[in-house]
Parts: structure tokens; C-alpha cells; sequence
């Protein structure tokens, strides 16, 4: 993760498969947060009065549980993360004291300085995934340079390739601090 302040953060990527998400908000930031965390394999709980008709739909398909009402304290217990999707600062506030008292992981959507997480702009390329972080201060710019890197990196070839060299390299000894420059001479190479 690349983050641009000076406040340090811990870069990690959460196995949230099988695992409680909370989102308190079900509008359209929160509904997708919720496709997003039920694609990681999160088992997601939406608390809103009214979301988006996508949050409805996915909970009569059986991919998300929906609680028809306000954010109560209580709804944090258990969860091994919350994500508070809403524009009510009231509300908001709520989520973030509820968090703060249970050790809960919040990401406040629009909102890093009542989170104690924060997401990046994500760039997958299986087994490859970069994550960009400005720590909530730019989120256009973090966004920008996911962008410029799907650029700059090399195609689905690139994966097979190193695999093949890092069972080379297995086979013949060669040792981790030999490879780098050999990968980077190949993958060079077929960015040409």
C-alpha cells in the first residue's frame, strides 16, 4: 500500500471470507461496499430503514442479511468489521463510539477521521493485488494511480512466466537474492 501522509498505517489485506461485516448504510457507497465485501466471501448484515433496491435484491437471492431499521450499538458485537455507508453525521457518530467500545475495525466511507480502516483503490491482477491509500486525503489521486499502473504492468503472461522461473530457480539453487534481477530483465522484455 502507498500511502502519502506522514502519519504511518499498517498496510493489510483481511481474509473476510465466512467472517461478520456490518455496513450501516445501504444507499449507493454502501451498496457497493456490500457487492465488494460479498464477492471477498463476507458474510455482510446491511442495518438501514430503506437501501437501494440492490441490497433488497441480494437479500432475497440469500447473499446478504438485512435489518429493516437505525443503527443500534448492539449491532457491532461480533462483527470483525464495520463499515459505516451513511451521510448522517449523527449517525455516523454513533457507529464510531459503538466501534471505538467494542475494538471493531470501522471504515467510515467518506469520512477517514471517524474510521480506524481504510481501503484503498484496488488493482487486481491475480495472484497480484495493489492497493493505494492517501490515507482518505485524495482518494482522486489514489484512484489516478491504480489507473496508471493497470497501464504499466505487464500482461497475464507476466504471472506464468515468473512461475516458471521461480521453479527454474528452485530447481537449480539459485538463491532469492540472485532472482530479482533476472525477473526484471524478462518481465522487461515482454513489456516491449
Amino acid at each position: 500500500m502507498i500511502t502519502m501522509t506522514g502519519h504511518p498505517r499498517l498496510p493489510l489485506f483481511v481474509d473476510l471470507r465466512g467472517r461478520e461485516v456490518l455496513v450501516v448504510g445501504g444507499g449507493k457507497a454502501g451498496s457497493r461496499k456490500v457487492r465488494e465485501l460479498g464477492a471477498l466471501g463476507a458474510q455482510v448484515h446491511v442495518v438501514d430503514p430503506s437501501p437501494a433496491r440492490c441490497v433488497q435484491e441480494l437479500t432475497r437471492a440469500g447473499l446478504v442479511r438485512w435489518s429493516e431499521r437505525p443503527f443500534v450499538p448492539a449491532d457491532v458485537e461480533r462483527v470483525w468489521l464495520a463499515v459505516a455507508a451513511t451521510g448522517d453525521p449523527s449517525v455516523l457518530e454513533a457507529v464510531h463510539d459503538a466501534c471505538e467500545r467494542s475494538r471493531t475495525l470501522l471504515l467510515a466511507l467518506d469520512s477517514a477521521a471517524h474510521g480506524s480502516a481504510w481501503s484503498g483503490s484496488v488493482l487486481r491482477r491475480p495472484p497480484l493485488t495493489l492497493a493505494i491509500s492517501t490515507d482518505g486525503v485524495a482518494p482522486a489521486l489514489a484512484r489516478l494511480m491504480r489507473e496508471v499502473l493497470e497501464h504499466v504492468l505487464p500482461g497475464p503472461d507476466w504471472v506464468a512466466e515468473a512461475r516458471r522461473l521461480r521453479a527454474r530457480w528452485r530447481s537449480e539453487g539459485v538463491p532469492p537474492h540472485a532472482r530479482f534481477a533476472e525477473l526484471v530483465r524478462e518481465i522487461a522484455a515482454r513489456a516491449r
